[in-house]
């Protein structure tokens, strides 16, 4: 039997890669995507943001089926308003945030807590981040911050974060009171804390499933290192031309950059294809 676009699960990372916060929406990715749900393709999101940040990005494509979130921690149908997936860091997420704070006192902290944001600590890169998404946030001190949270966002200059990589190599991550816990960098300055085994590629084969889209159907796009589980679990996969050479040499297209158009050339690859 042929392929047809709506046997497609296509999911696309958010930030570098279907647009870039603080800048204008890249009109050729509006344009595609709208043509390919138009066309019966599914198109959807595979975000770190949390549910309050890519709301606007959900609006602004049109999009109608569920969307994954906090780098495969939650799925969410925006649609209907109804949560299909969550987890939560264990309790122990907060000793080790507050370990990480006294080391690098220069570090800022956000915790994503369902559709909240509440920031324990602001510094430039925090208040960058929470300007160029249009983020709305509680100052909550971490002490005060009750459990629930989805993940924890670290944010600093690079070499900050660097340096508090590697210091959570040697004594977060050896430490059983933390092996429930894990880590990924989504950007040179975000550094996230997030429930162990969960990652976007995980997250991809659960909405295939719910949706009953078989895997060899999947499709996805990236560019940092934290879409790679995402990447290797697609069928198709492709990264815009920003992304790290290792990603590049992992995917089977490399399309246009984030604000060229890249994710409206992937799909244009797909409509020319299974139309």
């Amino acid at each position: 039997m042929d392929t047809a676009l709506s046997d497609l699960l296509v999911v696309s990372d958010v930030d570098g890669t279907l647009l870039k916060a603080g800048l204008p929406l890249p009109q050729k990715n509006i344009d595609a995507v709208a043509e390919f749900i138009a066309r019966g393709g599914n198109f959807t999101i595979c975000t770190g943001r949390g549910l309050h940040a890519a709301k606007k990005v959900v609006d602004s494509f049109g999009i109608r089926i569920p969307s994954i979130h906090c780098n495969g921690g939650i799925i969410y149908d925006f649609s209907a308003g109804r949560t299909l997936k969550e987890t939560f860091v264990v309790p122990a997420a907060r000793k080790a945030t507050q370990a990480i704070l006294d080391a690098f006192p220069s570090m800022g902290i956000e915790l994503v807590v369902g559709n909240e944001i509440w920031t324990p600590k602001l510094n430039r890169a925090i208040q960058d981040h929470l300007d160029s998404f249009g983020l709305s946030y509680t100052m909550m001190p971490l002490r005060d911050a009750s459990d629930g949270w989805n993940k924890v966002l670290f944010a600093d200059e690079p070499e900050v974060v660097d340096s508090v990589i590697a210091y959570v190599q040697d004594n977060i991550r050896p430490d059983p009171e933390y092996a429930e816990l894990d880590f990924v960098r989504t950007s040179p300055y975000y550094y996230e804390l997030i429930p162990n085994g969960i990652n976007k590629g995980a997250a991809l084969l659960e909405l295939a499933d719910i949706m009953g889209i078989a895997r060899e159907n999947t499709v996805a796009v990236g560019d940092f290192y934290n879409d790679l589980p995402l990447l290797e679990t697609a069928a198709i996969s492709a990264v815009v031309s920003e992304a790290p050479e290792q990603l590049k040499s992992r995917a089977d297209y490399v399309v246009a950059g984030c604000l060229d158009g890249g994710v409206a050339e992937l799909l244009h690859i797909l409509m020319d294809k299974y139309s």
